[in-house]
């Protein structure tokens, strides 16, 4: 039995997590130290990375103060090796891919097991891609813990990660078919949802209130308006809008896959930025995003006629990310 599962025996586990070297690795050292002798079952060490997207606000702050003191991961094994001496509590790792790779994964995972950390948690690697890390981990003795997408990890566990092609039901199927008269449904569904989300960001309290809380947190909140509230609303309303996306998708090609909506994350921020330079007023809006998504489609089909390779797309889109970036920059810079 694993250090960490010892800390489960009692069912609950007291699991206590700070960012390496915030305010500096010396109080680092010490805070691991009362947690221990405070009674903490599990210490959780986060390695600061320029790009925590897995993080919350306070979190992504503890790492860029930490990075802005100078911290490395050399330092970090030294502070752990000298823990070690003392504190026999099991200690986690919490990094990100990168992180890792940077030094190679077998000397990182390694260094690990040598300085007595027992697991490592990389909360950027899906349940389906694990496997690039988990033999080194069994390897060395280290419990990889990967958080990324657990529902996508559940789907992916249930599924066995199989396209399914068969028994899929006529009447699923027709709905990426239909037609309306010679307007396809897909299509008529896309100008219904555009129209429902334009209404309701340009009409309704709620909408106005979204597009504060995008333009600055603290001043919506000194407004009255409960910014974690909305802020929830709009990940469960992202969240129902994928998932009719991807039954859209589905009965559209006729087959479902876990991965498949995965190369629409850089093309939804693609289409956004588009939109944002589109408009007079350089912030995100329903129509421009709509004529971001017209761009990129147009794009994706000229690219494919061409005969180019799938990941010219991925770098195409990264380019209009940049120039939309750049021209928003610009267009600011010429409004001042």
């Amino acid at each position: 039995m694993s250090n960490i599962a010892k800390a489960f025996q009692k069912g609950k586990a007291f699991i206590p997590f700070l960012t390496c070297g915030d305010p500096d690795l010396e109080t680092t050292e010490k805070l691991v130290k009362a947690m221990a002798d405070g009674g903490a079952d599990l210490i959780e060490l986060g390695i600061p990375f320029s790009d925590p997207t897995a993080e919350g606000p306070v979190i992504q702050a503890a790492n860029v103060r930490a990075l802005a003191g100078g911290v490395t991961t050399d330092k970090i094994f030294e502070m752990v090796r000298r823990l070690r001496e003392t504190v026999t509590v099991p200690m986690v790792f919490m990094t990100y891919a990168n992180v890792v790779f940077s030094g190679g994964s077998e000397t990182f995972i390694s260094t690990c097991a040598e300085i007595g950390i027992d697991g490592l948690i990389l909360p950027d690697i899906p349940y389906e891609e694990k496997e690039e890390f988990t033999p080194l981990c069994r390897q060395y003795g280290l419990d990889l813990i990967s958080m990324s997408t657990v529902l996508s990890g559940v789907v992916y566990r249930l599924s066995g990660g199989a396209t399914v092609f068969e028994n899929i039901p006529d009447g699923f199927s027709a709905l990426g078919t239909a037609k309306l008269g010679r307007v396809p449904l897909l299509s008529v569904l896309m100008a219904a949802f555009v129209l429902i989300f334009w209404f309701v960001m340009r009409h309704t309290p709620a909408g106005r209130k979204f597009y504060a809380i995008g333009g600055g947190e603290e001043a919506a909140r000194i407004a009255g308006i409960r910014v974690k509230k909305y802020k929830i609303l709009t990940f469960v309303l992202c969240a129902v809008m994928a998932c009719v996306t991807g039954m859209l998708i589905a009965s559209r090609v006729g087959s479902a896959n876990t991965t498949a909506g995965d190369g629409y994350f850089l093309k939804s921020y693609a289409a956004v930025f588009i939109g944002c330079t589109a408009s007079r007023r350089g912030v995100p809006n329903v129509l421009g995003t709509l004529l971001g998504a017209a761009i990129l489609g147009v794009l994706a089909n000229g690219l494919t006629m061409l005969q180019m390779p799938s990941y010219m797309q991925d770098i195409m889109t990264g380019a209009i990310i940049v120039l939309s970036v750049v021209a928003q920059r610009l267009g600011r810079e010429d409004g001042r």
